[in-house]
């Protein structure tokens, strides 16, 4: 995986960051930001492939989408917090 994020995922961090949410939280929130239907894997597999440049990465997002896969939560980092950061 490139060490590069895409505008993408750099969105889906965002979101995380700025709601405060997991990782299915932050794709439900960019879905429904551009009208995708939940409900079709078609759409969210189309979508996610418009969005991402590797397919590994589309069905692991998909695993994590459907359960397949953990969830992901930022993590705070108390040292930078302690130091106002």
């Amino acid at each position: 995986m490139s060490d590069v994020l895409n505008t993408y995922e750099k969105k889906l961090v965002n979101i995380m960051i700025d709601e405060q949410c997991s990782f299915v939280e932050a794709m439900d929130i960019i879905f429904d930001m551009y009208g995708v239907d939940k409900t079709s894997v078609f759409d969210l597999v189309d979508f996610l492939e418009d969005q991402l440049y590797n397919l590994n990465t589309v069905e692991y997002y998909m695993d994590v989408w459907l359960g397949k896969e953990n969830d992901m939560v930022l993590k705070v980092n108390n040292n930078a917090k302690a130091k106002g950061e």
